[in-house]
């Protein structure tokens, strides 16, 4: 049985935070801490030594005071991550209508 990891607050926000960098969900700068603040329900002390350990990974940098840090993209790349979806009809005759077969169409692209 592997041993149980207790992570403190800081280190739980900087592992959601590193999971949306990697899968590209913040653009090219990080949120300002207000705004983390309010998006994770957390304190400032907590998102500001989340944010550090991402610098010290290499995964941010601070760009100084007042201004959002830059992300680094990770030296092999972000590996695209795949996205199912389902459409529920409630009868079988909606599923032969123009804007399913349009819709199923677009997203098999």
């Amino acid at each position: 049985m592997k041993p149980v990891t207790v992570l403190s607050a800081a280190q739980q926000v900087a592992e959601h935070l590193r999971a949306e960098l990697l899968r590209g969900g913040f653009g090219k700068t990080m949120p300002g801490v207000p705004t983390l603040m309010a998006e994770l329900g957390v304190s400032q002390k907590t998102v500001m030594a989340a944010l550090r350990i991402l610098e010290k990974e290499g995964l941010l940098e601070n760009q100084g005071q007042g201004l959002q840090r830059r992300i680094v993209p990770p030296k092999g790349g972000v590996k695209a991550s795949s996205l199912r979806v389902a459409l529920l009809v409630f009868d079988a005759v909606d599923r032969g209508v123009d804007y399913m077969l349009e819709l199923r169409h677009q997203l098999e692209m």
